[in-house]
């Protein structure tokens, strides 16, 4: 199954708090703290949104996220916020959330290409020990 956003988003609140519930397992996996910043590659940050990773490792799925801050820091939690992630691979997205109160050279430079895991081009790997995930984002190109 291709996990976008669109699909996390149609999810019913049950739904997702059982999709949540099964990834974080019994209580055995170990969480290692992840932390980054989303910036453009002028150096702007994006100023808010949601960072989400995404891991299916057999039949197992885990999903991070964090809340962007106003400096584009973030820091990711599977159950709660901030608490880490598993060790692993993951690919990630970023959902801009609502974009219409930005500034005009924010919104209009952020690609819509990040916000699905198949296109984002987004992958990083949590190692034991502090993780952290600086992400540049390539403004969209002019038309």
């Amino acid at each position: 199954m291709r996990l976008t956003l669109g699909r996390v988003r149609r999810m019913s609140p049950a739904a997702l708090a059982m999709l949540l519930l099964s990834v974080a397992g019994c209580g055995t996996s170990q969480y290692h703290p992840v932390r980054g910043q989303v910036m453009f590659d002028d150096g702007t940050p994006l100023p808010q949104g949601t960072v989400i990773l995404f891991k299916q490792d057999g039949d197992k799925m885990v999903q991070a996220q964090g809340m962007i801050q106003s400096d584009g820091s973030f820091e990711l939690g599977v159950n709660v916020p901030k608490e880490g992630a598993p060790v692993g691979k993951y690919r990630a997205l970023i959902n801009p959330g609502d974009m219409s109160d930005l500034d005009a050279k924010v919104r209009t430079g952020f690609d819509k290409r990040y916000t699905e895991f198949d296109t984002s081009g987004l992958e990083f790997e949590v190692k034991p020990g502090k993780n952290e995930f600086p992400i540049r984002l390539t403004r969209r190109a002019r038309r």
